[in-house]
């Protein structure tokens, strides 16, 4: 059955080449009139129509499934799930396939992190050409994608004037079969130095394909990473090594909120910090998945510097000062700067530390976040901690200004490094706890918004993968202060 569909396919798509051009599909032919010019002339308009639709991939997908996904090249793609699916919609690039139906069959099992494939080499597989950025989900039954191709992009409009970049003007001949194995991303380009492991072709259980990504996305990361270093400073002045990169953390979470104005959202967070050792060895990079400008207790989803920042940070740690200057995903792209100064003392069994941050965006200009802790750890072991945080916010885009306060207790039962314990840490720093938080938010002198919540953090394997489960209830001044019901369920990767 699928040998025929994808015959019934390919007939279709040929028709509908041949019917925008209005002529036979032997027009086509490079011998047709014996002329070096006249193929070229017949197949303009239907190449160009053909890379126009080479810059879309949107699709409704029907079949039994279960998966998420999102994209910002293959290098920055996440997939989580399996498929099976019949779709229906612009197919994407045609790349090595050729012309493909707006109709046909997709099969999809596995992960990807980071560029990092842990799928199985399967048939009917999506084939993402590599700067596709878009999104995809797929709910037991029915799901969507849509993706763009900057690159595909490019190559219309050097069409226009007749240039080919991407090599796929006809006539072209397929390389490689729809019927042939393959996983999701597939192969990529790396740094020699940090080679991958070899991937299997098909996963034989799940703490396989979670040891894959555990051990190869740092190495990916690491070989991007040198690549940077050394084109800002030049392979001959670059003598040191990327090292190996730490400190990487992956947040999938999903929130539910009761009515009244009750919502449930799915967010992806994302932290890095790696150094870069051969910029005066003091500079590193940073990736968020916000401005980190906003109170340290607001939901993921209510943030007002969603999206993704990218940037370099500067440390004087003899001040207690660092500054960064980066980038921040929107369209246009901002531009931003920040300065943080965060001195601590110590006040008998108690730690006190002070943050100040001064920030400028080129759209919402100055702004100012303080916040003042106080923490103390008692118990067998210092197995527990209560911690004090009273935080203030004021910008050019705010009303007013905003504060927070909040108390939190703890049993931090498991530390994701144990010699930081009694040191200043969250339940985020935790590979296993409980404990309890208190918070109220407010904006001038009023309050409006008071929040209590519990939090349990279980490590499921392998000090990789963390569960995450923090219910609670909150009270808002907006909604006259009815009581709702929320929960927050994540999954935390640890690289």
């Amino acid at each position: 059955m699928p040998r025929f569909f994808f015959f019934v396919h390919r007939v279709v798509a040929s028709l509908l080449v041949a019917f925008l051009c209005g002529m036979p599909l032997s027009a086509y032919a490079d011998e047709e009139e014996g002329s070096d010019w006249v193929g070229p002339v017949l197949r303009y308009l239907p190449n160009r129509v053909l890379d126009l639709l080479d810059v879309f991939r949107v699709r409704v997908k029907v079949g039994p499934g279960l998966a998420v996904g999102g994209r910002v090249t293959d290098s920055g793609a996440f997939y989580m799930g399996r498929t099976r699916t019949a779709y229906f919609g612009l197919p994407g690039p045609r790349g090595e396939l050729g012309i493909r139906p707006p109709m046909g069959m997709e099969r999809t099992r596995g992960a990807v992190i980071l560029g990092v494939d842990a799928s199985d080499d399967l048939p009917y597989a999506p084939h993402y050409e590599f700067s596709e950025i878009g999104a995809s989900a797929h709910l037991f039954l029915l799901g969507g994608e849509v993706t763009v191709s900057p690159r595909e992009f490019w190559d219309f409009v050097c069409g226009i004037f007749g240039s080919d970049p991407s090599g796929d003007d006809l006539p072209t001949t397929p390389t490689v079969e729809v019927t042939t194995p393959f996983p999701i991303v597939g192969p990529v380009m790396i740094e020699p130095a940090f080679p991958l492991e070899a991937k299997p072709k098909q996963f034989d259980r799940l703490t396989q394909r979670l040891d894959y990504i555990a051990e190869n996305v740092p190495l990916l990361l690491r070989s991007e990473l040198q690549s940077i270093d050394h084109w800002l400073m030049g392979e001959e002045d670059a003598p040191l090594d990327q090292p190996p990169v730490k400190g990487l953390e992956i947040r999938l979470i999903y929130k539910l909120i009761t009515d009244p104005a009750g919502e449930h959202t799915f967010d992806p967070k994302l932290d890095l910090r790696v150094e870069l050792p051969n910029i005066e060895h003091r500079f590193s990079v940073f990736l968020d998945s916000s401005y980190d400008t906003q109170l340290p207790g607001v939901d993921v989803d209510d943030r007002q510097d969603e999206g993704w920042s990218l940037g370099l940070r500067r440390r004087f740690d003899e001040w207690k000062i660092s500054g960064d200057v980066g980038i921040h995903s929107g369209f246009p792209p901002e531009v931003f700067t920040r300065v943080y100064w965060h001195p601590g003392w110590e006040w008998g069994e108690w730690n006190w530390g002070f943050h100040q941050r001064f920030f400028w965006e080129n759209e919402d200009g100055f702004g100012v976040l303080s916040e003042l802790q106080g923490y103390r750890w008692w118990g067998v072991e210092n197995r527990w901690k209560f911690r004090n945080l009273t935080a203030g916010r004021f910008s050019e885009s705010t009303d007013g200004y905003e504060w927070q306060q909040s108390f939190s207790l703890g049993h931090m039962t498991r530390l994701v490094e144990e010699h930081r314990r009694t040191r200043n840490v969250g339940f985020g720093d935790t590979l296993e706890c409980w404990g309890i938080t208190a918070t109220l938010f407010g904006e001038d002198r009023l309050p409006d918004e008071y929040r209590l919540t519990t939090i349990f953090r279980h490590d499921l394997y392998d000090e990789f993968v963390i569960l995450e489960i923090e219910p609670g209830l909150q009270w808002r001044n907006d909604l006259d202060w009815t009581t709702q019901f929320r929960i927050e369920l994540g999954l935390n990767f640890l690289f």
